[in-house]
């Protein structure tokens, strides 16, 4: 059964962005994915706290197309 359970994760009080409206973080974004050689994230999401991740939105079709990250940035970690 695990080839058939959805994984998700908990979105409520993230803030989906996109480059238009936030030129300067999706440059620094592309600068540290560049750097640090991994690909640039699907979607790039704004959350409360002192936390970042990367996560995935699996299912059963990732078995044959790889999935591509997400990324979630906390508000507060930016004003650091």
């Amino acid at each position: 059964m695990f080839f058939f359970r959805k994984s998700t994760v908990d979105r409520s009080g993230w803030l989906e962005i996109s480059e238009e409206q936030q030129p300067k973080l999706f440059e620094l974004i592309k600068s540290i994915s560049k750097e640090i050689e991994t690909n640039f994230p699907q979607k790039v999401y704004l959350g409360a706290g002192v936390d970042a991740m990367v996560f995935y939105d699996s299912n059963f079709r990732n078995l044959l197309i790889p999935s591509k990250e997400n990324l979630m940035i906390g508000l507060d970690l930016l004003t650091l």
